[in-house]
């Protein structure tokens, strides 16, 4: 079934399809479908890509806000926001994302994130 729709080129639905940020003065409406994961880095926001890392101005959570309610999204710890589909690997206290970076889980909700984790991609078998 997968390999057919992969074939028809389809694309899944998503509750927030695009995300508008401002990066050096200039208004862009990023894929949340390309994002592995967005941080809060010093007083701005980083926003890696699959393509490109983007240093944005603002506050984590009014960046952040349209995306906790996108069922791919994962508050891993404060200021971490990943998306699970690019999850490859999770140790002890940390999640690797696809391109070899390592994001920490919250270890006082530890339990509640891996849980929100597992149940996302066993939905997604």
């Amino acid at each position: 079934f997968a390999e057919a729709m992969e074939r028809c080129h389809l694309q899944p639905v998503y509750d927030v399809p695009y995300l508008d940020v401002v990066c050096d003065g200039r208004e862009l409406k990023l894929n949340t479908e390309a994002i592995i994961y967005i941080q809060v880095q010093k007083r701005n926001v980083l926003i890696q890509t699959l393509n490109q890392t983007l240093m944005v101005n603002g506050p984590f959570h009014t960046l952040t806000k349209p995306l906790l309610n996108d069922r791919r999204f994962l508050l891993c710890i404060q200021g971490v926001l990943v998306n699970m589909d690019y999850i490859s690997n999770q140790e002890e206290t940390v999640f690797i994302v696809k391109n070899g970076d390592r994001l920490p889980i919250n270890i006082r909700n530890k339990r509640q994130i891996l849980q929100t984790y597992r149940n996302y991609i066993f939905e997604n078998m």
